[in-house]
């Protein structure tokens, strides 16, 4: 067996990273409904460092392939969503944060679809990984916070998701910005 036929076998080592992570989520589900929150703590962090993983050996051994390009950041829609109707359903986020994150949710996977279909794909940039970071830490402030009622975090759970949020709709402007760029140079 060659050194390139070697190779190729563990490119796909970031795609099955974010396969773990989709199916992590119906564990994060399960444990979040079953008030298990130091148990779903430790699987959305666990599911967060193999979005950290993947990203890192994707770009480190250059296995980046069109489908990952797709699959990782829908695969942290499909968390984030889901983490996100958990919070809003056990009452722990209000509506005036929930609805707007969840929409710009749906759309970003709808769109994301579209453009695949179209054979587009808008690849994550500086934006959006430090829109994916913000939400990382202040779900885990509130993760936390549930986990471990006796602590105090003095609100800095609730303000670190506002920012987060804040700055997620900034992302949304950011990539329909870049989208409309890539569809007006395609059109050329």
């Amino acid at each position: 067996m060659n050194k390139e036929s070697k190779i190729s076998k563990w490119r796909f080592i970031p795609n099955v990273l974010s396969c773990i992570r989709i199916m992590l989520i119906g564990l994060f589900a399960f444990l979040f409904a079953n008030k298990l929150f130091l148990l779903a703590l430790i699987v959305y962090i666990g599911a967060a460092y193999t979005d950290v993983l993947d990203g890192f050996l994707a770009r480190r051994f250059n296995w980046i392939t069109k489908f990952g390009k797709v699959l990782d950041p829908l695969a942290d829609k499909l968390m984030l969503i889901t983490v996100f109707n958990c919070l809003y359903f056990s009452g722990m986020l209000p509506i005036w944060l929930y609805l707007p994150i969840i929409a710009k949710e749906i759309i970003m996977i709808a769109f994301g679809i579209l453009l695949y279909l179209k054979n587009i794909v808008v690849p994550a940039d500086s934006f959006g990984k430090f829109s994916s970071w913000l939400f990382a830490v202040s779900i885990t402030l509130v993760l936390y916070r549930e986990a471990f009622p006796s602590v105090n975090l003095h609100k800095i759970d609730t303000y670190a998701m506002i920012v987060a949020a804040l700055f997620a709709l900034i992302t949304f402007v950011h990539y329909a910005v870049r989208l409309h760029a890539i569809e007006k140079e395609k059109a050329q």
